[in-house]
């Protein structure tokens, strides 16, 4: 059977139309305007006024959140221009140009904190995951995101997993059975049945759905299999006894590995018969790309005049 047919681990569209990103757009404006909004510009700048602004790089990255910061601006000035120099997943140099913009000044800057934290975090998102995603061989294991996200961005950081070359793991826990520690230690104090049975208790619960089980052990692993799960998740192992289970594992089931990997220790694991490799730190442990707006000089003008 091939495998890569049938993965469980996506790639994830942009969630332009996800409604829970527009309540997390707006909570992060109320969050930063307050009840009076941006005081500061209120006295510095008159209204009807337009500039024209660029956001920049300051050091190489791999940008995403372009839509995102699209859908901020319009929420303070709907006839606002944005207009891309790269898009979603593609590189940026030092110095190079992200997005030009076109919009009120007054919004411009109330919004310009807002589009910088989620535009600078997603991208932070999609230049580790790049990185990680040009290490791994050409078949080798996918590199893959988990649900360890930032409550409210889970959808926005999976798109910047994905644009990045990553795969997603489940997005909610509607989206597949995976049993864990927790689950084993409350069924079997409540059942005192195995964790095959478990499986088939999923199976039988839910028919059709993808049933993977987190392994601790070579014992826990051969109890698992009895019952074949579609994927058995060897967690906080190091690469020889990942290897020892690896030959246990009939080749239809996948084999996905987590658990301890750092980006420093990530090609150990690049084992054969490892299908995925998930990785907490794509979304968890991120650092913000170095990104700046600047408003044009000699852009300004009231709304209406010709641009010279």
């Amino acid at each position: 059977m091939e495998k890569r047919g049938r993965l469980p681990w996506k790639r994830l569209p942009p969630p332009e139309g996800d409604p829970l990103v527009d309540r997390l757009i707006e909570l992060a404006l109320q969050e930063d305007l307050g009840e009076m909004g941006d005081l500061t510009t209120r006295v510095m700048v008159p209204r009807g006024v337009l500039a024209d602004a660029e956001i920049q790089s300051r050091e190489p990255a791999v940008i995403c959140g372009i839509f995102v910061i699209r859908r901020v601006l319009r929420k303070l000035d709907p006839e606002c221009r944005v207009t891309p120099a790269v898009q979603d997943g593609e590189p940026v140099a030092a110095g190079e140009a992200v997005v030009r913009i076109t919009a009120e000044a007054r919004a411009l800057l109330a919004a310009e904190r807002t589009m910088l934290n989620f535009l600078q975090h997603l991208s932070g998102v999609a230049t580790l995951t790049r990185s990680l995603v040009a290490e791994a061989p050409e078949k080798g294991p996918l590199i893959v995101d988990t649900r360890k996200t930032l409550p409210g961005m889970r959808s926005l950081q999976k798109w910047a997993v994905s644009c990045a070359g990553g795969f997603n793991h489940r997005h909610r826990l509607d989206q597949g059975v995976l049993i864990k520690d927790n689950h084993k230690i409350i069924w079997k104090e409540t059942t005192g049945r195995s964790l095959a049975e478990a499986v088939r208790e999923a199976r039988r619960v839910y028919p059709g759905t993808w049933v993977e089980v987190e392994i601790d052990s070579r014992e826990e692993l051969l109890d698992a299999l009895e019952a074949r799960p579609d994927v058995v998740m060897l967690d906080n192992m190091p690469p020889e006894k990942i290897r020892d289970c690896v030959r246990l594992c009939p080749p239809e089931i996948l084999v996905e590995v987590s658990g301890g990997i750092t980006a420093g220790s990530l090609k150990g694991y690049f084992l054969e018969g490892v299908d995925a490799i998930s990785l907490g730190l794509l979304t968890g442990s991120v650092k913000a790309v170095d990104l700046s707006l600047a408003v044009v000089k000699g852009s300004v003008r009231r709304k209406g005049a010709q641009q010279t």
